[in-house]
């Protein structure tokens, strides 16, 4: 299956890595490296109230993506992931300009010629008072984001970029998932869902939604609950609620009459997946990319050899990721985590549903026999142990085979149900029970959708 893995348009996948840059005052600035391969690198820089998950240097990513020149996008001090407190300046790239000599192509998007006006719109008619009008703030951040920027590109080249917009799902109890969306114009999407202590920016699943974007398949990227951008508190174990906030982002979908056709997990989230598989039964391709068998092993890694102690003593535990940043995990969380039993959930997973399982050998967060086990209980399964990889598939070559075997899986999996369709001269989509045609989104759009979500809290 994975005897095409050395052509050249798989081995040219862009990879998405995050990056950190310490200042010299202190602090960090995040960002997100688009690695083309190229010897070139374009900085792209984000506006007033705005991240490096703006729309417009989105877009721009991925049209330097299908170029093969790698970029850069990044957070200033106080937005975004960035360190730091928010300042109202501007015009970054033309100041860069006139103070270092050091780059010769300087790119104007939209930029502000005489600073001193226009401070009402942004701030509010009484801004010298020291009244800040929030609602005109949000209004303003909306219309950035409702510019279209290339509206007068026309060519078929530019026409087919994948666009990445952020999509915010609702829960009527409260409280916020956010993800990123990348809309190649497939009637299918796939899920992509992120492990332990980290985010949608995780670089697994960046280069999982790339590679998607060079194969025209459209696919959504998300933080669960506690994570990243989305709402609410964080989770050690959680699986069924992280399960249930998946189910609101395929109902969320199927809704609009989009046909989710696969969910992909990595390490904690190939849990979340499986689980997901055992309870729902609406979505026909897993793969569970590192995930954990025996979820009583492994707490020690997670949490520190004397985290015991801790759980004893004050009833949690406090653990810090790479980059400094804080994870609280609860006793209660962890009993969560000791009494979830992936064997028997396996063992629920309908045998119509395909379920792909890859792991390296040489992964030192979960041993790769945790994918044997899975092999010999999931009913229709299949298995790919991928030599060398460690648990985040570091290594470029591994990264192409990961996103290789996936994508051929998929496709494959998808084609045999499309003959399928004809046989029994059907047009229904695999998940959606609409058969209107697809609604694919529009630049500017703005999606905002509610649904009644239980909280990871509520009993």
């Amino acid at each position: 299956m994975a005897s095409q893995a050395s052509s050249d348009k798989e081995a040219t996948v862009p990879r998405e890595k995050k990056v950190i840059v310490n200042g010299k005052s202190g602090g960090k600035l995040a960002g997100i490296l688009h690695e083309a391969g190229s010897l070139h690198i374009v900085i792209l820089c984000h506006g007033y109230m705005s991240s490096k998950d703006d729309e417009v240097v989105l877009n721009l990513a991925a049209a330097f993506d299908r170029e093969g020149i790698s970029s850069f996008r990044f957070d200033f001090s106080g937005n975004g992931e960035s360190d730091g407190s928010f300042q109202l300046g501007g015009d970054a790239v033309l100041i860069y300009a006139s103070k270092y000599k050091d780059v010769d192509i300087v790119v104007n998007v939209s930029g502000r010629f005489d600073l001193t006006k226009d401070i009402e719109i942004c701030l509010g008619e009484n801004y010298d008072k020291g009244w800040i009008r929030m609602d005109l703030l949000i209004l303003r951040i909306q219309q950035k984001l409702e510019t279209a920027m290339a509206s007068q590109a026309s060519s078929d080249k530019e026409a087919t970029v994948p666009q990445e917009k952020k999509v915010i799902v609702n829960r009527k109890s409260g409280g916020k998932l956010v993800g990123i969306l990348h809309e190649a114009g497939s009637l299918h999407i796939v899920i992509l869902c992120h492990g332990y202590m980290s985010t949608k920016d995780d670089e697994v699943v960046l280069n999982l939604a790339a590679a998607f974007d060079r194969e025209g398949i459209s696919s959504f990227r998300f933080d669960f609950s506690g994570n990243g951008e989305s709402d609410g508190s964080f989770q050690l174990g959680n699986y069924e609620g992280e399960a249930d906030e998946l189910h609101a982002i395929v109902q969320y979908f199927n809704e609009a009459n989009r046909s989710v056709c696969a969910i992909i997990g990595h390490s904690k989230g190939a849990d979340d997946v499986l689980v997901y598989a055992s309870k729902y039964k609406d979505v026909d391709i897993i793969v569970n990319v590192s995930g954990r068998f025996d979820l009583t092993t492994g707490i020690e890694k997670s949490l520190g050899e004397n985290y015991e102690q801790g759980m004893d003593k004050e009833g949690f535990v406090d653990v810090k990721d790479s980059t400094g940043k804080c994870y609280r995990v609860t006793a209660e969380s962890l009993v969560e985590r000791l009494n979830t039993n992936m064997s028997q959930l396996c063992l629920q997973i309908d045998k119509e549903c395909r379920v792909l399982t890859v792991h390296g050998t040489e992964d030192a967060v979960i041993p790769v026999n945790d994918a044997r086990e899975f092999d010999k209980i999931i009913p229709n399964h299949k298995l790919h142990i991928l030599e060398g990889a460690d648990h985040n598939y570091t290594a470029e070559s591994h990264q192409v085979e990961l996103a290789t075997v996936i994508l051929n899986f998929i496709k494959t999996n998808l084609q045999q149900d499309k003959e399928t369709d004809k046989i029994n001269s059907t047009d229904k989509p695999l998940t959606c029970k609409s058969s209107s045609a697809p609604h694919l989104l529009q630049t500017g759009e703005v999606i905002v959708h509610t649904q009644d979500l239980p909280h990871p809290h509520d009993g």
